[in-house]
């Protein structure tokens, strides 16, 4: 989910960082996709890791952390981060 369900995914900035975030993560962390979804505020994923390995979060982590760093370095906008957070 984006943050505050923005819906980035239907800007191509954001698609494409999605896409080398993705390459990222399976370079370092392998994994298949077997099918994917994605909407304008989040996407839907069903992967394959290789056999004994589950760190599913692991990867969505790496693949966050990657996303928003190239996001924000390629221009795309931050939202404001309220005082609660």
């Amino acid at each position: 989910m984006t943050e505050k369900r923005r819906p980035i995914f239907n800007n191509p900035l954001a698609r494409k960082c999605l896409r080398e975030a993705f390459r990222h993560c399976m370079q370092n962390q392998p994994f298949s996709i077997d099918a994917i979804v994605m909407l304008p505020n989040h996407i839907h994923t069903i992967w394959t890791l290789p056999e004994g390995d589950a760190d599913y979060s692991k990867r969505w982590g790496i693949i966050k952390k990657n996303f928003t760093q190239s996001w924000l370095k390629q221009g795309g906008s931050e939202v404001s981060i309220s005082k609660s957070k």
